[in-house]
């Protein structure tokens, strides 16, 4: 079950979706700037039935035209096993849409730092890498 924490987190991204790309430009990710923003729920499917839901997306551009998405996850801890999954949820979206995904982490997790080399997510001749 989300902690407090978590939904007020969810809540202001939903309220606030520039929010989510303000934090990505601070940490040097270059993100389009001045188009429209959405934020919402997003199910991507994986094509093997499996439905993957981010805490929150931010899709920014006209709908007609993405530019890019930016999924938005909110953790307390992190380990290897979430990141193979934000891995997968964001190759799932670059599948999807053929546009560039940005994945924004919010964690309380004070060893946070330690999660800093790419995660390789491999399934056969198939490799996906989120880099940090």
């Amino acid at each position: 079950m989300p902690s407090p924490w978590h939904d007020a987190l969810k809540n202001l991204i939903t309220v606030d979706p520039d929010t989510a790309l303000a934090l990505l430009r601070t940490a040097g990710v270059k993100v389009p700037d001045g188009l429209p923003l959405e934020a919402g729920p997003y199910t991507v499917n994986d094509r093997i039935s499996n439905d993957l839901y981010p805490d929150n997306t931010v899709l920014v551009g006209p709908k007609h035209d993405r530019a890019c998405t930016v999924i938005v996850e909110i953790e307390r801890e992190l380990s290897a096993a979430k990141l193979e999954q934000f891995a997968v949820k964001a190759a799932a979206v670059a599948l999807e849409t053929r546009k560039d995904v940005q994945v924004l982490v919010l964690t309380r997790a004070l060893d946070a730092r330690a999660w800093h080399d790419p995660v390789t997510v491999r399934r056969g001749g198939l490799s996906h890498v989120l880099t940090p």
